[in-house]
């Protein structure tokens, strides 16, 4: 799914953990070449993800440098039950749940339609 929602409104959580993600961290000249024309530089850092009864996953819009602050959000998030979608965008669900299920329907849908207009990029793209 990978939007951001767009209003603020309180959503019910069952499980938030964090993990370990690569952030753009800025550019380097002297460090570009062929694979890397603007010699790009990714920095570790430490995410929140949070799930939803549904199996819809949120990242918080915010990345830490240590992991004792991630957890320090994390467990305020499971003693809460609850977050607030203005500061969390929407990611992928989890795989088997009502959330995934719902998508990969609607996927199928779309792969039928690229079939039968002959989209062959869309055909690659869905399949």
């Amino acid at each position: 799914m990978n939007s951001s929602t767009s209003s603020s409104s309180l959503l019910a959580v069952v499980h938030a953990s964090t993990f370990l993600d690569r952030a753009f961290a800025g550019c380097n000249p002297e460090n570009a070449d062929v694979s890397n024309p603007d010699g790009a530089y990714y920095e570790t850092v430490v995410a929140v993800q949070a799930e939803a009864p549904s199996g819809r996953r949120f990242v918080l819009n915010h990345q830490f440098g240590s992991t004792e602050a991630a957890d320090a959000t994390v467990a305020r998030i499971r003693e809460a039950g609850k977050i607030d979608s203005a500061r969390w965008t929407e990611t992928f669900p989890r795989y088997g749940s009502r959330a995934w299920a719902a998508e990969e329907g609607h996927r199928r849908l779309d792969l039928a339609d690229a079939v039968r207009r002959g989209d062959a990029e869309a055909i690659e793209r869905l399949a």
